[in-house]
This record gives structure tokens, C-alpha cells and sequence, in this order.
């Protein structure tokens, strides 16, 4: 949300590095305009930075852009006392020659320097429900070109939706495996993604139950066919 028409910061909260990385690059776009972002922009990270090299680099002139853009990375690795700091200084005095972006786990830092969301944009990354994940999907295929049926998306959730970085490739991946076709169904993302392991853990346990060894063998064998590992498949068994 936008808190000011203006902002000098912005904070990118939540864990969702994907769509951070997507919001940076947003950033880098509206701050710099077209120049060459080698001089004016700069990645400092919390665990190795400090507070007086950030100020520092923040005090100096854009050299061609209008203005500078610093992105400080897992904020919450720096110092307490660099921390305060350095929000301080930021609340205090917003720059006008410079954007700080500001990557943080939560909310925590907006509780303790309430005064912060009066100068920053505030822009949230917080895990998908499910209906959002579904949408995020239906939009990257869209904009290849093609649709997905319910039973392929349930599939494809079902195999990569922990990792977003990972499921837009693997997105990108079917997008070119279909080719011409307009859509994407189910055997398309079991043939390129994977077979889902659902479906096998009721035959495993029924071919082990009924002390049917071939049959378990055969199970397990299409598993491993399909890519799955040996780990894998005795955590099924467990």
C-alpha cells in the first residue's frame, strides 16, 4: 500500500523471495528510469553490511539516475544497534536523491519504528492461499500463450507449489513442451513434472498388505522409472 505519495522507502515484507526479486526488479525500473544502474544502485546485505557505509552511499548524488536505489537484504541480520541507527537517521531525515528497499521477515521492524510506515511504501509477500496460487499459475500461463485444466493445475500444485522460483520454471518448461497445443492437461505435466506419489501409496500398501512382493516390486519400480528416489519411495512405505 501506498502511504505516501512520494516515498523514499520501500519495504518488502514477508517470505515470499520470488515475488520479491520480481518487485526489485519493478523498482529498479520506476527509480532508475533508463540509465545504466551501475553507479546508482547498489545491494548491501544485512549480515555483512553496516550501517555507515549504507549512510554513506546514500548521501552521494545520483551520478545519472534521478535517483540513487539501495537494497538492503535480510535486514534483520544486521546489528540491533546499526539497526536502530539506521531507521532513525531514515525516519528523521527521508532522503529526496535516494530509495532505500528494505527486505524484512515480517512485520517486527513496523511495530518497533511505528514512524517508518508514515515515509515508506509497504508491499507484502506472504505465503499464497490456495486460490491465490491458482490464479499466480492460470496468469503465468496466460501470458505464454496457453490455459491449463483444473486437473493439471491441482497436479502441478500438488508436485512444486513449495518453491515459487521452481514452479515458474517448471511452468516456463511446459509452456515450450506443449508446443502448438493451446493447453496444458494432466499428462503433459505428469510426462515433463512428474507423477504424483498419492495415487501410489494406496496400491504400495494394499500389494504389501495383501503380501504381494511382485506387485510391490512392480509399484516401486514405476516409481523409480518416473524419477522418483530410493529415499523416496520408503517414506511412502512409512
Amino acid at each position: 500500500r501506498m502511504v505516501t505519495s512520494n516515498p523514499s522507502v520501500t519495504l518488502l515484507v514477508g517470505s515470499q523471495a520470488y515475488l520479491k526479486e520480481k518487485a526489485l526488479r519493478e523498482i529498479k525500473k520506476e527509480i532508475l528510469k533508463d540509465s545504466g544502474e551501475a553507479l546508482d544502485y547498489k545491494i548491501f546485505n544485512g549480515g555483512e553490511a553496516r550501517t555507515r557505509e549504507i549512510l554513506d552511499y546514500a548521501s552521494t548524488v545520483p551520478f545519472s539516475a534521478p535517483k540513487r536505489l539501495i537494497v538492503i537484504k535480510d535486514f534483520e541480520d544486521l546489528p540491533e544497534e546499526d539497526i536502530s541507527r539506521l531507521l532513525t537517521q531514515i525516519i528523521a531525515m527521508p532522503s529526496v536523491t535516494t530509495h532505500i528497499a528494505i527486505d524484512v521477515k515480517d512485520d517486527s521492524i513496523i511495530r518497533k519504528y511505528p514512524a517508518l510506515s508514515k515515509i515508506a511504501r509497504i508491499v507484502r509477500f506472504d505465503a499464497l492461499t490456495d486460490s491465490k496460487l491458482s490464479s499466480w499459475i492460470r496468469s503465468l500461463i496466460s501470458s505464454g500463450g496457453k490455459t491449463i485444466e483444473e486437473k493439471a493445475l491441482r497436479r502441478l500444485k500438488e508436485l512444486k507449489s513449495g518453491d515459487l522460483a521452481s514452479l515458474a520454471q517448471e511452468i516456463d518448461k511446459l509452456i515450450s513442451f506443449v508446443g502448438e497445443s493451446n493447453g496444458i492437461d494432466i499428462a503433459d505435466v505428469e510426462d515433463l513434472v512428474g507423477k504424483s506419489m498419492a495415487p501410489y501409496a494406496f496400491d504400495l500398501a494394499k500389494a504389501i498388505g495383501d503380501r504381494d512382493p511382485a506387485r510391490a516390486l512392480e509399484i516401486a519400480a514405476e516409481l523409480t522409472a518416473s524419477g522418483k528416489k530410493l529415499y523416496e519411495i520408503v517414506g511412502l512405505i512409512c
